[in-house]
């Protein structure tokens, strides 16, 4: 897997998923760290992980966009793989984020794990 600590992604773009980070098959681990301004044009502005185990903790996410779902976060994978995910309500912070599709609370964070 990969660990993320104490960095700041800003005004990454990528013409499809995750702005800032792709975790494509692979655990992601995130603490302290500030996204800003991050773009997708498909989905996760900041980002986008295949329903793998992602935890993350006291991190910052503002005004990241994507063209269609989870402005700050992006989770899709196979069934079962909720359980992997560890993000909101663990001191994190969402603020201005926004997913062209999505509303309220998509527009910062979206998972969706079951048959794609």
């Amino acid at each position: 897997g990969t660990t993320i600590t104490s960095s700041v992604f800003t005004a990454n773009v990528a013409e499809a998923e995750g702005g800032a980070i792709d975790a494509h098959l692979s655990d992601l681990v995130v603490r302290a760290t500030r996204f800003v301004a991050n773009v997708a044009g498909l989905e996760g502005g900041a980002i986008r992980s295949s329903c793998r185990a992602i935890d993350v903790t006291k991190s910052r996410f503002t005004r990241n966009r994507s063209d269609v779902d989870g402005g700050a976060i992006w989770v899709s994978g196979p069934s079962g793989t909720r359980k992997n995910l560890r993000i909101l309500g663990a001191r994190n912070v969402f603020a201005g984020n926004r997913g062209a599709r999505a509303s309220n609370v998509g527009g910062q964070f979206t998972a969706r794990c079951g048959r794609e």
